[in-house]
């Protein structure tokens, strides 16, 4: 928002323009508390309210409605009121003219929060949030993944929740990307997810074969695209998902023995795109063959690669 940045000495004053209560509690360098709200007494109580008049704190800047959601899931021990619930619902559009950047700021607070779950399982809060962001359908797959890696030291990303909460089928996905412009290494590893999620009923997903392909090439995606296929499969267990992550933790990158000088050595290949196309076909041989290859084999691939460029040609 463009705010009028006003400075002063006056701390009740500088209270009155915060947003809750309890984010209106001072202390000076003596430890001495300063709380013209009562910020305090309801945050023990786990009373969240917004300072004075709700609805002008709100229309001064609209994002403190995802705020509210925020600090409702991180403190609150009571009930929505029904009637700031009431204000909120007719202020919801105003999120329409907060910039992109700061809604994402916010949204990713949200997602890590120690339990998000919480947000989600709230009729109220989840029925608001859903209201802004209708393509976060997804949210139970979020208390899912959270059971099955209890036990395993792993940093969830922010593309990765938000993929939780998007992919799908539909063009839900590729519409939230549209409207929100992420960084390009989030986008990317985000449409990297869709995509493969796309073509799960196609491959044996966790076949030794495919596994040892989709690690080779993405070794750092990999593990959230396993994660997004688990997130949607109750017999995928917490054992069963460690034992996945220790093998692609401990996985080496080998690496790839045949170059292009050794094809235009041994088998008269020129600099070019076909010396391309014929090194990645004998990789992903090699790849799926447990990253071995023999002379023979070799031969095998570029004869086939021969006969279908000269019949083609």
């Amino acid at each position: 928002r463009h705010a009028k940045v006003e400075f002063t000495k006056d701390w009740a004053k500088d209270a009155s323009r915060r947003d809750l209560t309890i984010n209106a509690i001072y202390m000076d360098i003596s430890q001495n508390i300063f709380d013209p709200f009562d910020g305090v007494k309801d945050l023990k109580n786990g009373v969240i309210k917004f300072i004075g008049d709700s609805e002008i704190r709100i229309k001064e800047d609209y994002l403190r409605i995802l705020r509210y959601l925020r600090f409702y899931t991180l403190y609150s021990k009571n009930e929505h009121s029904s009637e700031l619930v009431e204000i909120i619902k007719r202020n919801l559009n105003g999120l329409n003219i907060i910039s992109n950047e700061r809604i994402l700021l916010e949204i990713k607070k949200i997602l890590f929060l120690d339990k998000v779950e919480d947000l989600f399982s709230n009729d109220i809060s989840c029925s608001i949030l859903l209201t802004v962001f209708p393509q976060f359908k997804y949210y139970d797959r979020i208390k899912k993944i959270k059971n099955k890696i209890q036990n395993i030291s792993l940093e969830l990303s922010f593309e990765f929740m938000l993929s939780l909460l998007l992919i799908d089928a539909t063009d839900s996905c590729e519409f939230f990307l549209y409207k929100y412009k992420l960084s390009n290494k989030q986008k990317n590893t985000i449409l990297f997810l869709l995509k493969n999620y796309r073509l799960k009923d196609k491959t044996n997903i966790f076949g030794e074969k495919n596994l040892n392909k989709l690690i080779y090439y993405n070794e750092k995606k990999i593990v959230n695209y396993l994660l997004l296929l688990i997130s949607e499969d109750d017999k995928f267990d917490n054992n069963s998902f460690k034992h996945l992550f220790d093998k692609i933790n401990n996985f080496e990158k080998p690496k790839f023995p045949i170059t292009g000088n050794y094809l235009k050595t041994n088998f008269n290949f020129k600099e070019g795109k076909e010396l391309g196309e014929v090194l990645e076909n004998i990789e992903n041989y090699w790849i799926l063959n447990g990253f071995k290859i023999n002379d023979r084999e070799i031969k095998d691939i570029t004869s086939k690669w021969f006969t279908k460029y000269i019949l083609h040609f």
